[in-house]
């Protein structure tokens, strides 16, 4: 299990993934005999190694540069998951909201997946306030 946050507000290009610098619970990670999972200090990446079914939870408080909508996506390998959208009106420059999504997602045999928080607002970045939150449960 991992529980991801970042303790530092950011800037999120349209595009780029939110960035993870810390972590509140990590367990399994790939350098121990047991591990399912790859993530480094700084990086959006999530990569999980072993196969089964694993829960992800993202939450977040964010707020746009620019007025207008915000869209973020649970993404494996860039592309969207079905389920793992989140939006928010962002009607107002600076003003945070808080969007949430929870997933269930399969990792075949012999594969490996990588999950991302993705910004898809479409021309303006967006700010994520200081502790967005992402959780990857492996439930079978």
């Amino acid at each position: 299990m991992i529980n991801a946050i970042n303790n530092a507000q950011q800037t999120v290009s349209p595009g780029a993934n939110i960035l993870f610098n810390g972590s509140n619970v990590r367990t399994r990670s790939c350098s121990s005999c047991c591990g399912w999972l790859n993530h480094n200090i700084n990086s959006g990446l999530f990569e999980i190694t072993k196969s089964g079914i694993y829960e992800i939870t993202f939450s977040a408080n964010v707020a746009p540069t620019v007025a207008g909508p915000i869209t973020l996506n649970i993404t494996n390998g860039g592309e969207n998951i079905i389920g793992g959208e989140m939006r928010t009106a962002g009607t107002t420059e600076g003003v945070f909201e808080n969007v949430s999504a929870t997933i269930l997602v399969e990792v075949p045999c012999n594969c490996c997946d990588t999950f991302t928080i993705k910004n898809n607002t479409p021309t303006n970045p967006i700010t994520v306030g200081i502790g967005p939150s992402i959780a990857i449960t492996k439930v079978a």
